[in-house]
C-alpha cells in the first residue's frame, strides 16, 4: 500500500537522513539529534505533530537553546507540516529565528520509462565529480555538501539510494540526482545540474528515471521538495508531482 500523505514530507526527512541523525520520540514530538555532525542545522531540533502556536513555539525554542546549548551544534530547527490549503499566515515568530517553507510534492503520474542518457554514479573518479559539481553550487557550504555526498555514497552502497547523472562530451557529469527509497516511500535529493547545461531538460531525464526505478517492484509515495517564491514547483508539477502541503520550520542559531 502506498504510505499516507499525512505528513510525508517529514516522513521522507526521515528515509534521508536514517543512520545521521538520531530520533526519538518524547509525547507530542520527535527530538532529533547528529552527534557526529554538530555542522548540520537540520540534524538538531524538534519535529512536531502539528503547527504550533505562537506561545508554544517560543516555548520550544527556549527548550531547543538549553538542550543544544554547549553540543557544538551551530543551529536547531523546529519543524512541522501544515495543509496546503491552511489559512494561518506562514511568519507567526517575526524576530525568534530564521523561517523556511517548502512545498512537498508526491508524484500523481502513471510510471514514466527511464531516460537512455541517464547512468548511474560509480567509481571514485565520477563520485569526486559529482561531489565537485555540488560543491561548486554550494561553494559557502564546501565542507559540509562534501561531506554529505559521502553520505549519499555510503546510502548507495547499502542500496537505499540510487544517485544518477548524465554526462557531457568529455564525460564529465553535467547533472546529479539522488533518490532515496524505503519500503513505501521514496524522496529526492541532491539534485544539482551545471549552470551550462541548464534548461535543456537533464533534471526532467534523471527524475523520470529514477521515478520508474522507484515505482517498478511496489507501489511507493515519490516526495520531491520546493521553495515555493524561488524553486521548480511548476516544472515538479509538469513532471507529475502534486503539491500536497507546506514544511515549515523554525531554524535558531545557537550562541558560539
Amino acid at each position: 500500500m502506498r504510505a499516507s500523505t499525512a505528513g510525508i514530507g517529514l516522513a521522507s526527512d526521515a528515509l534521508v537522513m536514517e543512520g545521521i541523525v538520531e530520533r526519538r520520540r518524547e509525547g507530542s514530538l520527535v527530538v532529533l539529534d547528529a552527534p557526529a555532525r554538530r555542522d548540520f542545522w537540520f540534524g538538531h531540533g524538534f519535529v512536531l505533530d502539528a503547527p504550533p502556536a505562537r506561545a508554544a513555539l517560543d516555548a520550544l525554542i527556549a527548550k531547543g537553546r538549553a538542550r543544544f546549548a554547549g553540543t557544538g551544534a551551530q543551529k536547531f530547527v523546529v519543524m512541522w507540516e501544515r495543509a496546503l490549503t491552511a489559512r494561518e499566515p506562514f511568519g507567526i515568530w517575526p524576530g525568534s529565528a530564521e523561517q523556511t517553507r517548502s512545498v512537498v510534492q508526491v508524484f500523481d503520474g502513471p510510471p514514466p520509462l527511464p531516460d537512455p542518457r541517464v547512468v548511474d554514479v560509480h567509481g571514485d573518479a565520477q563520485w569526486r565529480a559529482v561531489t565537485a559539481l555540488a560543491v561548486a553550487e554550494y561553494p559557502q557550504f564546501g565542507a559540509f555538501t562534501a561531506r554529505r555526498f559521502e553520505d549519499v555514497r555510503e546510502a548507495v552502497r547499502a542500496r537505499r539510494a540510487r544517485s544518477v547523472a548524465i554526462l557531457d562530451e568529455r564525460a564529465e557529469p553535467a547533472c546529479t540526482v539522488t533518490l532515496y527509497r524505503g519500503d513505501d516511500l521514496a524522496r529526492f535529493a541532491t539534485p544539482v545540474t551545471r549552470p551550462d547545461a541548464r534548461g535543456r531538460g537533464l533534471f526532467s531525464a534523471c527524475a523520470t528515471t529514477l521515478v520508474a526505478w522507484a515505482l517498478a517492484d511496489a507501489p511507493r509515495a515519490v516526495v520531491i521538495l520546493a521553495d515555493p517564491e524561488s524553486g521548480p514547483v511548476a516544472l515538479y508539477e509538469r513532471l507529475g508531482f502534486r503539491p500536497i502541503a507546506f514544511d515549515e520550520a523554525a531554524l535558531i542559531t545557537l550562541s558560539s
